[in-house]
Protein backbone atom coordinates (compact mmCIF):
# COMPACT_ATOMS: atom_id res chain seq x y z
CA UNK A 1 0.00 0.00 0.00
CA UNK A 2 1.62 3.07 -0.89
CA UNK A 3 1.83 6.14 1.22
CA UNK A 4 -1.08 7.88 0.10
CA UNK A 5 -3.68 5.01 0.45
CA UNK A 6 -2.39 4.19 3.94
CA UNK A 7 -3.02 7.69 5.07
CA UNK A 8 -6.55 7.76 3.52
CA UNK A 9 -7.31 4.76 4.96
CA UNK A 10 -5.67 6.30 8.43
CA UNK A 11 -8.27 9.39 8.01
CA UNK A 12 -11.15 7.45 6.96
CA UNK A 13 -14.35 6.90 8.73
CA UNK A 14 -17.43 3.78 8.77
CA UNK A 15 -19.86 4.11 6.89
CA UNK A 16 -22.59 4.62 9.91
CA UNK A 17 -20.47 7.51 10.72
CA UNK A 18 -20.73 9.15 7.44
CA UNK A 19 -24.67 8.63 7.20
CA UNK A 20 -24.97 10.41 10.70
CA UNK A 21 -22.60 13.36 9.33
CA UNK A 22 -25.03 13.47 6.34
CA UNK A 23 -28.00 14.05 8.29
CA UNK A 24 -26.61 16.44 10.67
CA UNK A 25 -25.29 18.51 7.15
CA UNK A 26 -28.49 18.51 6.52
CA UNK A 27 -29.86 20.29 9.18
CA UNK A 28 -27.08 22.85 9.69
CA UNK A 29 -27.48 23.91 6.30
CA UNK A 30 -24.27 22.57 4.63
CA UNK A 31 -22.27 20.29 2.60
CA UNK A 32 -19.09 18.67 2.55
CA UNK A 33 -16.10 20.12 0.80
CA UNK A 34 -15.00 23.71 0.26
CA UNK A 35 -17.68 24.68 -2.03
CA UNK A 36 -20.65 25.93 0.04
CA UNK A 37 -22.71 27.08 -2.37
CA UNK A 38 -26.70 27.43 -2.35
CA UNK A 39 -26.81 24.73 -5.07
CA UNK A 40 -24.26 22.39 -3.27
CA UNK A 41 -26.47 22.52 -0.15
CA UNK A 42 -29.35 22.08 -1.70
CA UNK A 43 -28.37 19.15 -3.91
CA UNK A 44 -27.27 17.41 -0.44
CA UNK A 45 -30.30 17.73 0.95
CA UNK A 46 -31.90 16.64 -2.13
CA UNK A 47 -29.43 13.77 -2.14
CA UNK A 48 -30.16 12.89 1.54
CA UNK A 49 -33.29 11.98 0.99
CA UNK A 50 -32.67 10.01 -2.84
CA UNK A 51 -30.09 8.08 -0.47
CA UNK A 52 -32.86 7.34 1.99
CA UNK A 53 -35.25 6.22 -0.40
CA UNK A 54 -32.71 4.17 -2.08
CA UNK A 55 -31.43 2.41 1.37
CA UNK A 56 -35.26 1.15 1.88
CA UNK A 57 -35.43 0.14 -1.85
CA UNK A 58 -32.81 -1.68 -2.37
CA UNK A 59 -33.01 -5.56 -2.26
CA UNK A 60 -29.96 -7.95 -3.09
CA UNK A 61 -30.24 -10.65 -5.66
CA UNK A 62 -29.37 -13.84 -4.96
CA UNK A 63 -26.32 -13.63 -7.04
CA UNK A 64 -24.76 -10.66 -5.12
CA UNK A 65 -25.59 -12.51 -2.03
CA UNK A 66 -23.91 -15.89 -2.84
CA UNK A 67 -20.99 -14.06 -4.74
CA UNK A 68 -20.74 -12.19 -1.17
CA UNK A 69 -20.55 -15.56 0.48
CA UNK A 70 -17.58 -16.83 -1.55
CA UNK A 71 -15.26 -13.88 0.35
CA UNK A 72 -12.57 -15.58 2.30
CA UNK A 73 -10.21 -12.48 3.03
CA UNK A 74 -10.72 -9.25 4.96
CA UNK A 75 -10.82 -6.69 2.42
CA UNK A 76 -11.36 -2.57 2.81
CA UNK A 77 -13.87 -1.34 0.68
CA UNK A 78 -12.58 2.70 0.68
CA UNK A 79 -15.14 4.70 -0.60
CA UNK A 80 -14.46 8.29 -2.26
CA UNK A 81 -17.29 10.35 -2.11
CA UNK A 82 -19.24 14.21 -1.19
CA UNK A 83 -22.34 14.25 -0.03
CA UNK A 84 -23.35 16.84 -2.73
CA UNK A 85 -23.00 14.11 -5.74
CA UNK A 86 -25.98 12.89 -6.85
CA UNK A 87 -24.36 9.55 -8.35
CA UNK A 88 -23.20 8.96 -4.37
CA UNK A 89 -26.78 8.95 -3.28
CA UNK A 90 -28.02 6.06 -5.34
CA UNK A 91 -24.80 3.78 -5.07
CA UNK A 92 -23.67 4.49 -1.38
CA UNK A 93 -26.17 3.32 -0.09
CA UNK A 94 -26.45 -0.47 -2.49
CA UNK A 95 -22.72 -0.52 -1.72
CA UNK A 96 -23.25 -0.40 2.30
CA UNK A 97 -25.60 -2.77 1.89
CA UNK A 98 -23.47 -5.04 -0.17
CA UNK A 99 -20.65 -4.82 2.71
CA UNK A 100 -22.69 -5.77 5.20
CA UNK A 101 -23.50 -9.50 3.83
CA UNK A 102 -19.82 -10.57 4.85
CA UNK A 103 -18.23 -9.26 7.98
CA UNK A 104 -14.90 -9.58 6.31
CA UNK A 105 -16.02 -6.12 4.47
CA UNK A 106 -14.51 -2.91 5.95
CA UNK A 107 -16.54 -0.44 4.40
CA UNK A 108 -14.65 2.81 4.86
CA UNK A 109 -15.32 6.48 3.49
CA UNK A 110 -13.41 9.57 2.77
CA UNK A 111 -13.75 13.06 1.26
CA UNK A 112 -12.92 13.25 -2.41
CA UNK A 113 -11.80 16.89 -1.76
CA UNK A 114 -9.62 16.04 0.94
CA UNK A 115 -7.76 14.06 -1.04
CA UNK A 116 -6.74 15.07 -4.51
CA UNK A 117 -3.17 13.18 -4.64
CA UNK A 118 -5.00 9.83 -4.48
CA UNK A 119 -7.88 10.94 -6.45
CA UNK A 120 -5.45 11.43 -9.40
CA UNK A 121 -5.24 7.49 -9.55
CA UNK A 122 -8.71 7.35 -10.14
CA UNK A 123 -9.71 9.76 -12.77
CA UNK A 124 -12.60 9.01 -15.38
CA UNK A 125 -11.80 10.15 -18.94
CA UNK A 126 -9.80 13.15 -17.15
CA UNK A 127 -12.34 13.95 -14.40
CA UNK A 128 -12.35 13.45 -11.01
CA UNK A 129 -15.93 11.60 -11.04
CA UNK A 130 -17.45 10.08 -7.91
CA UNK A 131 -17.92 7.85 -6.49
CA UNK A 132 -15.19 5.48 -6.44
CA UNK A 133 -14.69 2.20 -4.10
CA UNK A 134 -11.38 1.03 -4.42
CA UNK A 135 -10.44 -2.87 -2.97
CA UNK A 136 -7.60 -3.48 -0.30
CA UNK A 137 -6.44 -6.76 0.49
CA UNK A 138 -6.06 -5.98 4.34
CA UNK A 139 -3.77 -9.18 4.58
CA UNK A 140 -1.13 -7.96 2.10
CA UNK A 141 -1.77 -3.91 1.82
CA UNK A 142 -1.96 -4.20 -1.85
CA UNK A 143 -4.65 -1.87 -3.61
CA UNK A 144 -6.21 -4.56 -5.94
CA UNK A 145 -8.58 -2.76 -7.97
CA UNK A 146 -11.87 -0.11 -8.05
CA UNK A 147 -15.30 0.43 -9.24
CA UNK A 148 -16.70 3.45 -10.17
CA UNK A 149 -18.16 6.20 -10.59
CA UNK A 150 -21.51 4.70 -11.98
CA UNK A 151 -22.64 1.70 -14.13
CA UNK A 152 -21.47 1.63 -18.01
CA UNK A 153 -24.92 2.56 -19.09
CA UNK A 154 -25.32 5.49 -16.75
CA UNK A 155 -21.64 6.51 -18.09
CA UNK A 156 -22.88 6.15 -21.68
CA UNK A 157 -25.34 9.33 -20.81
CA UNK A 158 -22.76 11.18 -19.55
CA UNK A 159 -20.48 10.84 -22.09
CA UNK A 160 -23.11 11.58 -24.78
CA UNK A 161 -23.75 14.92 -22.79
CA UNK A 162 -20.37 16.18 -23.03
CA UNK A 163 -20.00 15.24 -26.53
CA UNK A 164 -22.90 17.96 -27.26
CA UNK A 165 -22.92 21.20 -28.96
CA UNK A 166 -23.88 22.86 -28.05
CA UNK A 167 -24.53 21.29 -24.53
CA UNK A 168 -27.91 21.43 -22.82
CA UNK A 169 -28.66 22.27 -19.33
CA UNK A 170 -26.81 20.23 -16.94
CA UNK A 171 -30.07 19.92 -15.21
CA UNK A 172 -31.32 17.58 -18.12
CA UNK A 173 -28.64 15.69 -17.43
CA UNK A 174 -29.01 15.28 -13.68
CA UNK A 175 -32.84 14.28 -14.47
CA UNK A 176 -31.94 12.04 -16.98
CA UNK A 177 -29.52 9.94 -14.61
CA UNK A 178 -32.08 10.08 -11.75
CA UNK A 179 -34.58 8.93 -13.90
CA UNK A 180 -32.09 5.77 -15.32
CA UNK A 181 -31.28 4.93 -11.77
CA UNK A 182 -34.66 4.81 -10.35
CA UNK A 183 -35.72 2.18 -13.59
CA UNK A 184 -33.02 0.56 -13.34
CA UNK A 185 -33.66 -0.34 -9.36
CA UNK A 186 -30.07 -0.83 -8.85
CA UNK A 187 -29.50 -4.06 -10.72
CA UNK A 188 -26.74 -2.28 -12.87
CA UNK A 189 -24.93 -1.27 -9.62
CA UNK A 190 -24.56 -4.73 -7.83
CA UNK A 191 -23.80 -6.59 -11.09
CA UNK A 192 -20.80 -4.10 -12.33
CA UNK A 193 -20.02 -3.58 -9.21
CA UNK A 194 -19.46 -7.57 -8.21
CA UNK A 195 -17.53 -8.16 -11.23
CA UNK A 196 -15.38 -5.87 -10.40
CA UNK A 197 -14.52 -7.19 -7.33
CA UNK A 198 -14.28 -10.54 -8.41
CA UNK A 199 -12.06 -9.15 -11.01
CA UNK A 200 -10.16 -7.40 -8.25
CA UNK A 201 -9.71 -10.36 -6.64
CA UNK A 202 -7.27 -12.05 -9.02
CA UNK A 203 -5.68 -9.10 -10.20
CA UNK A 204 -3.43 -6.73 -8.00
CA UNK A 205 -2.69 -3.41 -9.54
CA UNK A 206 0.25 -1.36 -8.71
Amino acid sequence: MDRKTREAIDKSIPYQEYKNQFVQFVQEGKTSGENQSEGYIAYTKLNLSRAERVEKKTKLSETTTESLSQINKPYYWLMITEYWCGDAAQINPVIEQIATKNPLIDLRVIFRDEHDVLMDDYETNGGRAIPIIVFIDKTTEEVTGFWGPRPSLAQEKVNEYKKKDPKPPYSELTKELQQWYIKNEQVDIQTEFIEAFQKATSTIIS
